[in-house]
Formats: C-alpha cells, structure tokens, sequence
C-alpha cells in the first residue's frame, strides 16, 4: 500500500467515525436534512482527494475546520 492510499484509508476512516458529528455541524448551517447529507457528502470527497497535503495527526482537525 503506498502512502497516498494509506492517507486515503485513513482520512476515510475519520469520516466514517465522526460522520453524525459532520452532519450535525452541517445542518446547524443549512438547517435541512438532504442538503446537509449533500453537504458531508462532498466534504468527504474533497477531503479524501487532499488528504496528502496534510500531517496525519491533523487529519481530524483539517477535516472540520477546512472541509465544512
């Protein structure tokens, strides 16, 4: 497994741990049900794609403030 798919695994594992969480801060901004699972859905994506440009410990922290 190279780098960029460990990156990867991992930045998809935050986001399946803290999924509830993402999509509650999302819904508390957009305050609808389909637009905040619109709204985590697209995050994950963007962040799964940047997720080499960041130092593994910081992967959660990246994830809400940079991705939300």
């Amino acid at each position: 497994m190279t780098k960029m798919q460990e990156m990867e695994d991992l930045t998809a594992g935050i986001i399946l741990d803290e999924y509830e969480s993402l999509y509650r801060m999302a819904y508390t901004y957009v305050h609808n049900e389909s637009d905040a699972m619109d709204i985590v859905q697209e995050s994950a994506y963007k962040a799964i794609t940047k997720c080499q440009t960041v130092k593994p410990r910081y992967l959660k922290t990246w994830i809400y403030h940079n991705r939300l």
